[in-house]
């Protein structure tokens, strides 16, 4: 290897661990070992992440269905409903509110108050 080349090199795998630079060398090795290429990995790597991302969806569409949930309006994560002021600790100032839609992302907690009670709305379908 020219010194350039290594130079090119060392800047590429700047801040991977030796050890990390070894387990991806072997990787390598095994592939070719075994008639394969980094395009064949990478492929595989794609078909993979598709077929994950689809078995997700198809569990978040189930959670959906069976809790009656919905998306956030304002993040597309998943709302619950919750009854409110059915006893003291779930009091609030509205005592025709009966229940509160609140999305599951923590970093949005957006919020829907209801007239209607859980089990109305579950009966309702939303």
């Amino acid at each position: 290897m020219l010194n350039e080349e290594a130079l090119i090199y060392e800047e590429a795998i700047q801040g991977f661990t030796w050890g990390f630079q070894q387990n991806v060398f072997t990787f390598i090795e095994n592939l070719k070992v075994q008639g394969y290429t980094i395009d064949d990995f990478k492929a595989y790597r794609n078909w993979k992440m598709l077929t994950l991302a689809s078995e997700a969806e198809a569990i978040r569409l189930k959670i959906k269905a069976d809790h009656n949930a919905f998306d956030c309006t304002e993040c597309r994560a998943l709302m619950f409903a919750y009854p409110i002021n059915d006893k003291p600790e779930t009091q609030i100032d509205d005592s025709t509110l009966h229940s509160v839609w609140i999305c599951q992302n923590k970093n949005c907690l957006h919020t829907i108050y209801n007239k209607e009670t859980v089990e109305e709305l579950a009966q309702r379908g939303k």
